[in-house]
């Protein structure tokens, strides 16, 4: 096992070396360690400028806690300042919620006691940082709801709640809102350790006088401790947390092992250590952005020279896709909020973008977008393998329609294949509500003119297949093998009867969902890019309906066809 050494450049082992340019960053568990943290905090914090409130937001009294905090309505968004947004898992259930029975009452006072641990620690926190206002959902958005009225109207703008906030407390970690985030941590796994070291006497210069330089080695002190994990823990594994991670500019997160400030560029440790951030669609366990949207908004960072602009556009795009594939990967209570969850994120998006949103795939970039296809990654103790398509919550061309990990073409790798498409978009109904559709319940069609084309089990199993003449099957034929995947090699309605099984397959599909392929009987392929489409299965009525990926192993018969409009449920 690795261990990472921590080492202290300090004679006294409670003392940090010098790492911030500011009084440094003292951020404990415990709540006595607050008392250390709010100079560094308001400090840093006291340039940014007040907002707009959220439409409803508590007010948690005075920092001595004499008045008990209470619920303000802004429902005309005239109420200016600064509040801070709070990032939770919430766990089986809330046990105390605004409802449209006791919301008057809580205007007056909200009961502090009878708040999950959570809540009532973002309230301590608050109180500590000398700030009065703060937004959690489970107070802020009326709950409990048979039409889900408020959340309807509340979830677009959360999104927004938390890019205006003037600082986001993220509970991770903590699984269950009723464990809180304050609690004592567990002791170190060892003790600092003091290590003497002797640094060379200095040599005499001319410029100094001899009295200045010394002949005797100096003698001074490490220590080194095991340095505490950054990981930090069960809310990053939560859907509805990487929107809320990726939207706040700046966070103040109780970590497994450690807290930590972290903004647009840098993430300041609780042991002293500093690191630049970086985006990466295989970091799935940052809380800062995977897509840093606030700093590329109109007026921000975006150019008016065209060219830069696009560039900035593709780059937007290519970090939407990494996002899908790290939010894939995250556990969802409630179905229908596969796209809700993202809808604040989106419509961030969709403003630089410039084009077009159409369940979790963007116009602009739609070949690439329609070739998701499952796949299983390894977490820790378990693999996540593509579970199920709930029916009828999105249409089946959109990642959106399956629960598991979903994965895209790399762009670096494909640029020019997917510049030179194979389908083109003529309609999509869409609704008003076009960030969060399913929830809205706009229109599943999506019509696109391209070449389909006939294709049937071949009597060759995947096994049979000699893999050394598609190389890029290999992994996926390893998961296949494994029963993490389930695929089927095809051949071509027209293929001669008397020519060799092996020379008459045309290509493998890959099933969306495990025993999806099996209640299929008849199949056609789209093609998309040069050597990959869709698995199509027939709809009736002159419509198709997705069941999976499809790689071409016989391009010259891919590319041939008449185009014809072709409907997608």
């Amino acid at each position: 096992m690795a261990i990472k050494v921590h080492v202290q450049l300090a004679d006294n082992p409670r003392q940090k070396h010098e790492a911030l340019p500011r009084p440094e960053l003292q951020v404990y568990s415990g709540k006595s360690g607050l008392d250390e943290t709010v100079p560094y905090i308001n400090s840093t914090l006291s340039v940014f400028a007040r907002t707009v409130l959220p439409t409803r937001y508590l007010d948690v009294g005075p920092t001595d806690g004499s008045i008990d905090p209470n619920l303000r309505l802004n429902p005309d968004s005239t109420h200016i300042g600064r509040y801070v947004a709070l990032s939770y898992a919430w766990g089986p259930y809330q046990q105390f919620v605004t409802t449209r029975a006791n919301l008057e009452a809580l205007t007056h006072s909200i009961p502090l006691s009878e708040l999950a641990q959570s809540l009532q620690d973002a309230i301590f926190v608050t109180q500590k940082l000398g700030l009065r206002f703060l937004w959690i959902d489970a107070l802020c958005i009326v709950q409990q709801e048979p039409d889900l009225a408020d959340f309807m109207r509340e979830a677009p703008k959360m999104g927004q709640y938390y890019t205006n906030a003037y600082l986001t407390i993220s509970a991770g970690c903590s699984a269950d809102s009723r464990q809180g985030f304050l609690s004592p941590r567990p002791a170190p796994m060892a003790p600092p350790c003091a290590l003497d070291y002797h640094l060379q006497p200095s040599l005499p210069s001319q410029q100094q006088p001899q009295s200045q330089s010394s002949s005797i080695p100096q003698v001074s002190t490490l220590y080194a401790t095991i340095q505490p994990t950054r990981t930090i823990g069960p809310l990053t594994s939560r859907a509805w947390t990487l929107q809320e991670a990726s939207l706040s500019p700046r966070a103040l997160v109780y970590g497994l092992g450690q807290t930590f400030f972290i903004c647009q560029t840098a993430r300041h440790f609780e042991d002293g250590s500093i690191a630049v951030t970086s985006w990466s669609t295989s970091d799935h366990d940052h809380v800062l952005p995977n897509l840093t949207v606030t700093s590329r908004l109109p007026g921000g960072n975006l150019t008016d020279d065209p060219r830069a602009s696009e560039v900035q556009r593709r780059d937007m795009l290519r970090r939407w896709l990494g996002t899908v594939e790290a939010y894939s990967l995250r556990y969802m209570k409630e179905e229908r909020d596969k796209l809700s969850a993202l809808a604040g994120m989106a419509a961030r998006i969709g403003a630089i973008v410039g084009c077009r949103y159409f369940f979790g795939i963007w116009e602009g970039d739609l070949a690439r977008g329609l070739l998701w296809r499952s796949t299983v990654m390894w977490l820790p103790h378990v693999y996540r393998v593509p579970l199920r398509r709930p029916a009828g919550r999105a249409p089946s061309w959109s990642w959106a329609s399956v629960d598991g990990p979903v994965c895209f073409e790399k762009v670096e790798r494909a640029e020019g294949k997917f510049e030179r498409a194979l389908v083109k978009m003529k309609e999509c109904v869409v609704g008003k509500e076009v960030w969060d559709p399913i929830r809205s319940g706009v229109g599943f069609e999506l019509v696109v003119e391209g070449v389909l084309k006939g294709v049937r089990k071949s009597k060759m199993s995947c096994g049979e297949y000699k893999l050394s003449k598609r190389v890029h099957w290999r992994p996926a034929m390893r998961m296949m093998a494994q029963g993490l995947l389930e695929g089927v090699l095809l051949e071509a309605d027209a293929a001669k009867p008397e020519s060799e099984l092996e020379e008459q397959v045309v290509g493998l599909g890959l099933f969306d969902v495990l025993g999806e392929g099996e209640l299929v009987k008849e199949f056609c392929v789209l093609p998309v890019v040069a050597d990959e489409g869709l698995l199509l299965a027939n709809a009736g009525a002159g419509r198709f309906r997705r069941i999976g990926y499809f790689w071409s192993g016989n391009q010259n018969w891919f590319s041939q066809g008449e185009a014809s409009s072709i409907i997608l449920t």
